[in-house]
């Protein structure tokens, strides 16, 4: 028995509170509410809740006790209250005191800017990640500056994570003790000081690093079954790192996580860029090299980013750049278009600047600078060109008493896109025709990881049906749920052709609907069961029915209108239509004119007449018909009467 195999287009439907294909994910009210309390060294913090901004202070200690930068501070993403904050060597909770497992932390060892950061067990309310980060520091080769690992602290290179539970001493929270300081990498990994965290589109997570003796992405993925200890690494563009420090630096999302930037330099060594990233796969690629003073070891490699953030409409990126005279820069680059020439053709110095730090939070962008700092600077218009980004270096004080130790602002706390909330089943795939053999039915994607069920309630992945009806099948991953229908119906539809009767063709059958195609075009406002034909080619009509079974006639080929065939039906105007008791007839030679009702009686008709009088006629639709002298069928149009 052969067997039909029916494919459809797929429904993928997302539904999530916060966040739409119109949203980003950083403009959701889970992300804002977790991301509105900051705290950073030494002591400072802001507090976003209020009707302004609130300097606040916090239990963060700077240099002279800690770590001066690399820090993480994390909200109720419901309230906005404080959970707990950390500088990957303490936890305090939300009364800034220390939780009671939350010392002796083995990450951010010296000084890492993105070292810390936090990420919410998924699947699990109340419990989140602790990241710590330890950068493998200098590694510029041949020179006194690289560092002999068997002399460092035994942990360079390596990551860390603990697991914060929240319900835990009395709901202000404590690490869970057999989670503690448990290694992610292996020792002497050499990573850069650059940690973020970016939504997956599949109910994950993504913790992206950066190695330090090359350019190697690697992202570790996050899901409900727990963290993935097996990287998705990603080898880009950039130098291949003999030649590099890069252990410093930063990295940056875009709001609609679409683009990676990456800023790393000191002393004109490292490198700066912009590349894609795909949050389905973590994979990192496109990697475009930013900037304009050439690498003090590579003059082909530019490099001048030590910290990066996009707009929040992702047009544009900012970097605070080292220049020739090693001061710092405020630079905007235009990255409408992936392309390196555009972008670097783009660069514009916004202006001098003492920053240090670059963080987007709703649609202002957050400049903290180095040791002594005691207010931030914005981006108050960051979606805009050059100049009028507005930048204000001084516009938000920190409490007196609080400072910036190393200016490190907090990172992004992210939650994942939750699964689909909802379905609905859409009509998508119609079969018509009466057959009495089995017809199989095939989704469009039969993928790994899905769960299938149909409507009638089988598991499989292919259904074999006997009978006319409405079927569908939904399969979900647990995250995401994807519906396909089908229409099996029993009726035939006459197949159409073409009748002819000089220049006009007709449809053989009455249908629903009709549309004529010259050379399989389209032919605009051709939808009438008849058509005159004004130029030669290829000519089919396609038809539908009230079911909606659809076909297309045979080609019936048209290759004897003339231009003067073609300029008397140009010549001919009938006006005015609709009409209450005159119609008006133009032409440039000499007609006939036959007038029809609907049944196709023939109501009146005369020879080389300018107007038909229908005042005497009832209000209703005729066809009028126009000959040639010649008896040639020039015209036949739809005539409405009132």
């Amino acid at each position: 028995m052969k067997l039909k195999f029916l494919h459809v287009v797929i429904l993928l439907i997302f539904f999530e509170e916060g966040i739409s294909a119109q949203q980003f994910y950083n403009q959701s009210s889970a992300f804002i509410n977790a991301n509105s309390i900051w705290a950073f060294p030494d002591s400072a913090g802001l507090n976003f809740n209020g009707s302004s901004i609130a300097p606040i202070q916090t239990s963060m200690y700077g240099a002279a006790k800690g770590p001066g930068e690399g820090c993480a501070s994390i909200a109720d993403p419901v309230t906005g209250k404080l959970l707990f904050y950390s500088n990957g060597q303490n936890c305090w909770n939300a009364d800034g005191q220390l939780m009671p497992n939350g010392s002796g932390l083995l990450g951010n060892k010296g000084s890492t800017k993105q070292g810390v950061c936090i990420v919410p067990v998924i699947g699990k309310e109340n419990m989140f990640y602790l990241f710590s980060l330890v950068d493998q520091g200098t590694i510029v080769v041949d020179s006194a500056e690289r560092r002999d690992s068997s002399q460092r602290w035994p942990y360079w290179g390596a990551l860390f994570y603990s697991i914060v539970d929240m319900n835990k001493d009395g709901g202000k929270g404590d690490l869970i003790p057999e989670t503690k300081n448990t290694p992610l990498t292996e020792y002497n990994r050499r990573y850069s000081e650059a940690m973020i965290a970016v939504p997956g589109n599949n109910c994950d997570i993504w913790l992206l690093l950066h190695r330090s003796d090359s350019a190697i992405y690697e992202s570790y993925r996050i899901t409900t079954n727990g963290l993935e200890k097996n990287p998705v690494i990603s080898r880009t563009t950039g130098p291949n790192g003999q030649f590099y420090y890069i252990g410093v630096g930063s990295m940056s999302i875009s709001s609609d996580r679409s683009r990676l930037a990456f800023a790393a330099s000191i002393q004109l060594v490292g490198y700066s860029s912009v590349a894609k990233f795909d949050p389905n796969t973590g994979i990192v690629s496109d990697e475009i090299m930013l900037g304009t003073l050439p690498n003090k070891f590579d003059p082909s490699v530019y490099d001048h980013g030590v910290s990066c953030s996009f707009s929040p409409d992702n047009n544009k990126l900012y970097m605070i750049a080292i220049n020739a005279n090693m001061s710092q820069e405020l630079i905007q680059y235009d990255i409408v278009t992936h392309d390196s020439a555009a972008i670097n053709f783009s660069r514009t110095v916004i202006s001098p600047t003492t920053h240090f730090h670059l963080k987007l939070y709703k649609d202002t962008i957050f400049l903290l600078g180095l040791a002594g700092a005691i207010d931030l600077g914005i981006i108050a218009s960051p979606n805009s060109s050059g100049s009028a980004c507005n930048y204000i270096p001084s516009a938000i004080d920190l409490l007196p008493g609080t400072r910036s130790i190393s200016g490190s602002l907090p990172s992004d706390v992210v939650y994942h896109i939750p699964p689909d909330t909802g379905s609905m089943l859409l009509i998508d795939t119609l079969i018509c025709g009466s057959w009495t053999k089995e017809i199989m039915l095939r989704p469009f994607q039969i993928m790994n990881g899905y769960d299938y069920m149909w409507n009638n309630g089988s598991f499989d992945t292919i259904l074999t049906i006997e009978r006319h009806g409405i079927y569908w099948v939904q399969y979900t991953n647990g995250c995401h749920t994807q519906i396909d229908s089908f229409v099996i119906l029993g009726e035939e539809l006459e197949k159409p052709s073409i009748q002819v009767k000089g220049f006009e063709l007709s449809a053989s059958g009455t249908y629903d609907t009709y549309q004529w195609l010259l050379n399989g075009e389209g032919i605009p406002s051709a939808t009438e069961r008849s058509y005159y034909v004004v130029e030669n080619g290829n000519y089919q009509v396609a038809v539908r029915n009230y079911s909606g079974c659809s076909d297309t006639s045979n080609t019936y080929n048209v290759s004897n209108v003339t231009a003067k065939n073609f300029d008397v039906v140009k010549g001919i105007t009938i006006y005015p239509n609709p009409t209450t008791d005159v119609l008006a007839i133009q032409s440039t030679s000499k007609i006939k004119f036959t007038l029809f009702d609907l049944g196709g009686r023939i109501m009146k008709n005369e020879d080389n007449v300018d107007y038909i009088d229908l005042s005497l006629f009832p209000a209703g639709i005729y066809i009028l018909e126009i000959e040639s002298d010649a008896g040639q069928i020039l015209k036949m149009e739809k005539i409405v009467k009132y």
